[in-house]
C-alpha cells in the first residue's frame, strides 16, 4: 500500500508536469485537456521514471494517476506495437495504424458502434519507446507490421484506418496485403496529407525529400548531444525525441506511392487541405478504386477529435453500402 501511493504521487507530478494545472489521484488526462503531443510526452516521462515499456494507447485504459499506478503495481507495462483496443468486442480485424507522431492516441476516438462491429487494435512505430532500435526502411518497416498484424488477429485485416500520415502508410500496407491475399482491402483515411500531388504527380518537393533526412539526422545528434549532457529526460529532451521520431515516419511517408489496386476507400478531408489532397488521390485511382470523399471542418491535428461521431457514422453507413462479407456471415 505504501509503494502505490509513493507511485501515485509520483505519477500526480508527472501529470502535472504536462498538464500544467494540480492533478489528484482520480483526475482524467483527457478531462483535464490532454492531447496526442502531451499524451506521447508523459507515457516518455512515465517510462523513464520508473523503467516501463508503456505506449501512448495505455493512456486510453490508464487515464488517471491511480490507474497507471495499478497498472504499475500488476506489472502491467505492456510494449507490443500492437495493441486491442479496449471494448472492441466484434470479429472482423481492424487495423488504425500510427500517425507521424509514432503512438495511437486516435484509437481513443473510435466510438461504441465502431468497437461493436470490428476488433480492433492500433500498431504504434517502433522506436516510439526510448530504447528501441527505429526500422531502417519503408520495407521494413511494413513487413514487420504485417507479420505483427496477421500474429495478433490470427489473419491479415482487410479493414485499414489511419490518420494523416497513418493514412498513407494504411494504403500502403493495405496494397501490400491485397498483392498478398488477393482480398479487396477496404480502408478508412482521415485527412491524408498532401503527398500525392507534392512529390509525385506534380514532381514538386525532391528538395523537401532532402530536408526531412537532415533534419531527422540534426535532430538525432540533438539528442544525442542533450544523453551526453544527461538531460534526455527533461521536458526538452523528450520533445526533441519525439520530433525524431515525426521525422523519421515522414521521411518514410513521402515515399510511398503504391500502383492503384482493388479497393474501397472513404477519405475524410479537412477545409485545409481539400485543394490538394483530394486531386491527388483522384488523379491517382483507377476504376479499380471505389473512393468517396466527406469534407469535414476544423484544423487538421483536431479533425478526428472534433468530428469523431460523423466519422464513426460515415463509416459504418460506407461499409454497410459496400456488401462485404463480415467474419459471422463467411461462416
Amino acid at each position: 500500500m505504501e509503494q502505490f501511493a509513493a507511485d501515485v504521487k509520483r505519477l500526480c507530478s508527472l501529470f502535472e508536469q504536462e498538464l500544467k494545472q494540480p492533478v489528484s489521484e482520480g483526475d482524467d488526462f483527457f478531462d483535464l485537456g490532454g492531447d496526442s503531443l502531451m499524451a506521447q510526452a508523459l507515457v516518455t516521462a512515465i517510462n523513464d521514471e520508473f523503467g516501463s515499456i508503456f505506449n501512448v494507447s495505455n493512456i486510453m485504459d490508464f487515464p488517471t494517476p491511480a490507474d497507471f499506478a495499478r497498472a504499475l503495481s500488476q506489472g502491467n507495462t505492456p510494449g507490443d506495437l500492437i495493441n486491442p483496443l479496449f471494448g472492441s468486442t466484434g470479429e472482423d480485424p481492424l487495423l488504425f495504424v500510427h500517425g507521424a507522431l509514432g503512438g495511437n492516441f486516435q484509437l481513443r476516438l473510435v466510438g461504441d458502434d465502431m468497437r461493436s462491429r470490428w476488433k480492433i487494435a492500433g500498431v504504434r512505430a517502433r522506436g516510439y519507446v526510448r530504447g528501441e532500435t527505429f526500422h531502417a526502411t519503408l520495407d521494413e518497416m511494413l513487413n514487420d507490421y504485417m507479420d505483427q498484424a496477421e500474429e495478433h488477429f490470427g489473419s491479415l485485416p482487410k479493414f485499414i484506418a489511419g490518420n494523416c500520415a497513418g493514412g498513407m502508410i494504411a494504403l500502403e500496407l493495405a496494397s501490400r496485403i491485397y498483392h498478398k491475399t488477393g482480398e479487396q482491402m477496404t480502408l478508412f483515411i482521415i485527412d491524408p496529407p498532401a503527398t500525392f500531388l507534392k512529390y509525385h504527380q506534380e514532381k514538386r518537393g525532391v528538395h523537401r525529400g532532402w530536408y526531412y533526412r537532415y533534419i531527422r539526422v540534426y535532430h538525432r545528434l540533438l539528442y544525442k548531444v542533450l544523453r551526453a549532457l544527461r538531460l534526455e529526460n527533461t521536458k526538452e529532451g523528450r520533445r526533441t525525441y519525439g520530433r525524431l521520431v515525426f521525422y523519421h515516419i515522414v521521411e518514410f511517408v513521402k515515399d510511398i506511392y503504391p500502383k492503384p489496386f482493388p479497393c474501397n476507400m472513404l477519405v475524410f478531408v479537412g477545409s485545409s487541405l481539400m485543394d490538394v489532397s483530394v486531386p491527388g488521390i483522384q488523379t491517382w485511382a483507377d476504376d479499380q478504386v471505389n473512393v468517396q470523399f466527406l469534407p469535414l471542418p476544423g484544423r487538421h491535428n483536431a479533425i478526428h477529435r472534433e468530428n469523431k461521431d460523423v466519422i464513426d457514422t460515415e463509416i459504418l453507413r460506407f461499409v454497410e453500402s459496400l456488401d462485404v462479407p463480415t467474419a459471422m456471415a463467411s461462416r
